[in-house]
């Protein structure tokens, strides 16, 4: 018997439980049956969250990310998002002392912002300095097709693939992006963005996640977009807009090499239960 509550950042959503719940260690095959949106409860992934702990002023939880395949991942900016807001509503913060997750990724600071979408709280994320391969054009064969696209990494793999940059348009999302995320280049698989340039501060994109398909959202496929687009000079601001189908997230990145990328978006706790699995 599992209790959970079920979250949400910008539509991508999570299951979310405290570590404590937990018997024994989670598996995959149970984040397989958790994540089946008929079967199960439904989600792109599960996080969990460990003890908290008080350092000199500075509450700190590790929280360990599972992709609804039953991998893990690294980081995700829409799920600490979410993970900061259950500590709030938890009472484990305040909202006001500083706040570090410790996903596998490394140290993530959050802290709580003034901005409301909605009734839905913002919280501001320092997602860590993008890396950016060297090749802005580095081309993926996909059956007679070649998709160009940028390496990026924010503590997990990013290819980010402009449209405006293509030799030829681009079939629907979900016949090319899959390949390329499970391509051979890619030693651990990647995450993939499609992007669109809307303007020198704003980006239209969608995401395919590696161990998840098309989500609504990803905020460290966001923060790659951006940092992809303001160092080929495709935007130019230091802040930028990214629209997703399940809704615009704020990225902050001044393009300098050993500056952290900050994410900033909502998060939405939508209905909590009790999970029992029946074997």
């Amino acid at each position: 018997m599992l209790s959970f509550h079920k979250m949400e950042g910008c539509a991508n959503d999570f299951i979310v439980v405290s570590a404590s719940s937990w018997r024994n260690e989670l598996d995959a095959p149970t984040v397989r049956r958790l994540c089946d949106r008929r079967r199960g409860i439904g989600a792109d992934g599960v996080l969990v969250i460990g003890e908290c702990a008080d350092d000199q002023g500075t509450i700190n939880a590790e929280v360990t990310i599972w992709n609804s395949d039953g991998s893990q991942a690294e980081t995700c900016g829409n799920g600490l998002r979410c993970a900061a807001l259950r500590l709030l509503e938890d009472e484990h913060w305040d909202g006001n002392a500083p706040l570090t997750l410790h996903p596998p990724a490394g140290p993530t600071p959050v802290h709580r912002t003034p901005r409301h979408q909605g009734d839905d709280p913002w919280f501001e994320i320092t997602m860590g300095r993008p890396q950016l391969g060297e090749n802005v054009h580095e081309n993926i064969a996909v059956g007679h097709q070649s998709i160009g696209g940028q390496r990026v990494s924010m503590g997990n793999p990013h290819f980010v693939v402009f449209e405006a940059q293509q030799a030829q348009p681009l079939p629907p999302l979900g016949e090319w992006a899959p390949q390329v995320a499970t391509s051979p280049s890619f030693n651990d698989g990647t995450n993939v963005e499609w992007v669109q340039i809307s303007g020198k501060a704003q980006l239209t994109i969608r995401v395919w996640e590696r161990g998840v398909g098309e989500t609504q959202a990803c905020g460290s496929g966001a923060c790659a977009a951006a940092a992809a687009a303001r160092r080929q000079g495709l935007c130019t601001a230091d802040s930028i807009e990214v629209i997703l189908p399940g809704g615009p997230l704020r990225v902050s990145w001044d393009g300098r090499s050993d500056s952290p990328a900050t994410l900033a978006g909502p998060a939405r706790s939508v209905f909590h239960g009790t999970w029992t699995e029946k074997r």
